[in-house]
């Protein structure tokens, strides 16, 4: 087999759109229009997210770096690997409160806040190789 046709990075620059489903039952979530709700995400090998991810390493080795800084606590990391996720979203199809919010870093951290099922399931997606992997042309 041509390797080439494994290849994860140009999958996760391409992305994957994740379409949201009920947290509970795992039916689809759909508008008012009857549509999916999608959020759409580079995957985790793209070099969007590892440029997220970098980002926040270096910001958390900078400030140990300084001294006298404790260790991070639980939150504080989660929180990290949540603007991580949020840094990779792209574009989305939402309805929060009537209306479909922009689709930029405050809205998308605000939104995974808020929906903490809704960031494991776009965290899951794009770290989901074989997905990504099936959204590549096949030559």
């Amino acid at each position: 087999m041509d390797l080439s046709f494994l290849d994860t990075r140009a999958a996760a620059e391409t992305g994957i759109t994740v379409e949201l489903v009920h947290p509970v039952t795992g039916d689809p979530i759909l508008d008012t229009e009857g549509q999916p709700q999608w959020i759409r995400a580079y995957g985790a090998d793209s070099q969007q997210y590892q440029k997220a991810r970098y980002a926040v390493i270096d910001r958390a080795t900078e400030r140990r770096g300084r001294g006298g800084v404790q260790a991070p606590k639980a939150a504080e990391i989660e929180g990290k690997a949540r603007e991580i996720l949020a840094r990779a979203v792209s574009d989305w199809q939402i309805e929060l409160e009537g209306e479909c919010p922009e689709c930029n870093l405050l809205n998308v951290r605000s939104l995974f806040d808020r929906f903490p099922w809704i960031y494991e399931q776009v965290d899951a997606a794009i770290n989901d190789r074989g997905a990504l992997l099936g959204n590549l042309p096949k030559s």
